[in-house]
């Protein structure tokens, strides 16, 4: 066994922002009494030190307080308005990983209403948890991961083996479902040849063929398929919703839609969610079409909800799905229990289902002292699906690939298998459901992932298949023109064979374009791609476009002797190396007379 070699760990300090450990926008408190509550990973050897925050504020916020709460004791209070402020850390309490801490906000307001909508702090992304101590090494395989991690290294021979490059795949999805807003890194390389630095963030593992799995230091030793599917294909260690689904009494169906397949909120992934103040008040449930299952979209909503008692003319309830209001309906006593198609025009890959509840108190009743609005939604309330294909293109994927896919790399080398990983972790990276890629011999089957080289969109009839082509309009007017010598990089998303293919491919010999154009394309995750192609240069920015939905069409360029070479270069040399060869063999025999005579 090849075996790492560590360099003694020491004490050191360390700073995560906000932002890397999945705050990506930071943290909003609203109103006169904002909360929120910040969910910090600790990992095993370190403490924290402190919490500096960064904040900002709407116009003209009154004086007053932020209260930090840790396990429901105040560790921290500090007068507002302050763009900075240093929270000591020291001896408050970690459990399971987590540094769990609330922050409160509150300021003087003479009306409540008005003050929900234009009170905000918001705490800035690029606060810093510090945190110090000694990285300590995981003693069991469940605790191999730690609760945060920067970085993943797999090491690989070259080649590496069918099962190791499936172990990788199904790591990078592994890695995706674990750190939801804060995916590792994952990084393949041959096995090092100096003495490793142990960083609390970083882990390592180490393709060891016919080894079971052996932890040693800060790696894992790797070496059966059985075992890597028993470590990455398991569920995450993610807290578990602490509710039924079934917890509710039954709901009575509203339409003959409700009899079709659905999804509760609860199986979602979201407990009861409670609301309280003033004015306007959301919650937000977030899902992805892929979370709903393969082939599956939503028609409808059944949503119920437990409220404080209102009058119609005093509040009513509002339904959104990404930012656009799709039904409305009156407050009435104490219960809403309503069913609402959903709009298919306002469906994307990823949804935003927003409920807003409006509520106006009687006249001068907005102050201190009176009732808040509370109401609570039912995790029972569940989306109805139908069969059926929302989205084409690049926004049909991930939930094109479920519930399996195969996953062909030309060649399988650690580059190409490291480019298949990123976009496998970018893909999981949006939806609960588990993708299950499985490495294939032959791009002879689908749902497909493709990573390879010219010869490959042609083989599988992909919308770009030549090194050289104009891109024009109905008109024939050109919109854009690649010349067979330019080389270009392009993810498509088409159909072959009755199935979906994401097929990412490059024009020139050597691949090496594709990872800054993957960097580039991936920079937001897969969240920000759409479109059916997207395609790059060695430089200047990415483009993106639909042709199936537009009049723009493709119009292949007549190749040069340049981009014929760069395209067979491996078949002119396998010519040249037997012609070399047949020519030896003829006219060995010649020189072996003459040197005799």
């Amino acid at each position: 066994m090849v075996e790492l070699a560590w360099a003694a760990p020491v004490w050191q300090r360390y700073s995560l922002t906000l932002g890397a450990l999945g705050y990506r926008n930071g943290a909003e408190l609203t109103g006169a009494e904002g909360e929120a509550t910040l969910f910090l990973p600790v990992n095993p050897g370190l403490e924290p030190e402190a919490l500096e925050l960064k904040l900002a504020f709407s116009p003209g916020l009154p004086q007053g307080y932020l209260e930090i709460l840790s396990q429901g004791q105040p560790v921290f209070q500090a007068a507002l308005p302050a763009t900075s402020l240093r929270v000591p850390l020291k001896g408050v309490g970690v459990q399971n990983g987590l540094l769990t801490l609330r922050l409160r906000t509150r300021f003087p307001a003479q009306d409540l209403c008005a003050a929900q909508g234009l009170f905000r702090v918001q705490v800035l992304p690029e606060s810093q948890l510090l945190l110090a101590g000694r990285p300590t090494p995981p003693e069991t395989l469940a605790a191999f991961l730690p609760p945060y991690v920067e970085r993943v290294v797999v090491y690989l021979p070259e080649p590496p083996p069918r099962e190791a490059a499936q172990a990788v795949l199904w790591l990078a999805g592994f890695l995706a479902r674990t750190y939801p807003g804060r995916v590792p890194e994952l990084r393949l390389e041959a096995p090092p040849k100096a003495p490793l630095e142990p960083h609390p963030f970083v882990r390592h593992v180490v393709w060891q063929e016919g080894l079971g799995a052996k932890l040693e230091g800060f790696a894992l030793y790797l070496g059966s398929l059985q075992e890597a599917a028993r470590l990455f294909l398991a569920e995450p260690g993610l807290p578990k919703a602490p509710f039924p689904g079934e917890a509710t009494e039954a709901l009575s169906l509203k339409t003959p839609e409700e009899l079709g397949p659905r999804v509760s909120l609860a199986a979602l992934g979201y407990g009861p969610k409670r609301v309280e103040g003033f004015g306007v008040l959301t919650a937000s449930y977030a899902f992805a079409l892929a979370d709903l299952g393969p082939k599956r979209r939503p028609v409808g909503l059944r949503l119920r909800a437990v409220h404080s008692p209102a009058l119609p003319e005093r509040g009513y309830a509002e339904l959104l799905l990404n930012g656009v209001a799709f039904h409305a309906e009156p407050l009435e006593g104490t219960l809403l229990d309503l069913y609402a198609p959903v709009p298919a025009p306002l469906l994307e890959r990823n949804n935003t289902l927003e409920v807003r509840f409006r509520y106006a108190p009687a006249e001068g009743q907005c102050t201190y002292g009176a009732l808040p609005f509370t109401a609570t939604l039912d995790p029972a309330s569940y989306l109805v699906l139908e069969g059926g294909e929302a989205l084409s293109g690049l926004d049909a994927f991930p939930q094109a690939l479920l519930p399996k896919f195969w996953v062909y790399l030309e060649p399988l080398d650690r580059f190409k298998l490291g480019l298949a990983a990123r976009l496998v972790q970018a893909l999981q990276e949006t939806t609960r459901t588990p993708l299950l890629p499985e490495i294939a011999s032959a791009p002879d089957r689908a749902p497909l992932l493709a990573v390879g080289g010219p010869n490959l969109p042609q083989t599988l009839g992909a919308p770009l298949r030549t090194p050289g082509f104009r891109l024009v309009d109905s008109r024939g007017t050109p919109w854009l023109v690649v010349q067979p010598e330019g080389p270009y990089a392009a993810l498509q998303a088409f159909s072959w064979k009755e199935g979906p293919v994401l097929l990412l491919s490059h024009t020139n010999a050597s691949g090496e374009i594709l990872a800054p154009f993957l960097q580039e394309a991936l920079k937001e995750g897969w969240f920000a791609l759409h479109g059916e192609i997207a395609l790059r240069g060695p430089s200047g920015p990415l483009l993106t476009f639909s042709l199936s939905k537009s009049a723009l069409r493709v119009q292949p360029l007549p190749e040069t002797p340049g981009s014929l070479l760069a395209r067979y270069r491996k078949e002119v040399y396998l010519a040249l190396a037997a012609l070399a060869l047949l020519l030896l063999v003829a006219l060995y025999p010649k020189v072996v007379r003459r040197g005799k005579a």
